[in-house]
C-alpha cells in the first residue's frame, strides 16, 4: 500500500478476537469503505497500541505492539511449575 494512501481519512484497527489464532492490524478507508490487512501477529498474539506517524523525518510510519505471542500464558504456567519443582527440591522430608 503506498504511504500516500495513509494520509487520506482512514481508521487503523488493531484486532483482538477469539475467532482465530492470528490477529491482524487493519486499515479501513472511510471514503471507499474498503478494509485492508497490513500486519498479522504470531500464533496466539494480539495487536495493541496502533499509531500512525504522518511525518517523522519526512517519512510516514505505522507503529503497533504485539502481546502474548505463542501463547505466553503457557510460559507463565511453565514458570509456576518450575518454581513448584524448585521449592519441592529444597523442602525437607521428615
Amino acid at each position: 500500500m503506498p504511504l500516500l494512501l495513509l494520509l487520506l481519512p482512514q481508521l487503523i484497527i488493531g484486532e483482538d478476537t477469539s475467532n482465530h489464532q492470528n490477529d491482524a492490524l487493519w486499515v479501513y478507508d472511510l471514503k471507499t469503505a474498503q478494509l485492508q490487512r497490513i500486519l498479522t501477529t504470531p500464533y496466539g498474539a494480539e495487536t495493541t497500541s496502533p499509531y500512525f506517524y504522518p511525518n517523522f523525518g519526512g517519512h510516514a510510519y505505522i507503529a503497533a505492539s504485539i502481546q502474548h505471542p505463542y501463547g505466553a500464558c503457557l510460559v507463565f504456567q511453565g514458570a509456576n511449575l518450575r518454581g513448584r519443582l524448585r521449592r519441592d527440591a529444597f523442602s525437607s522430608s521428615t
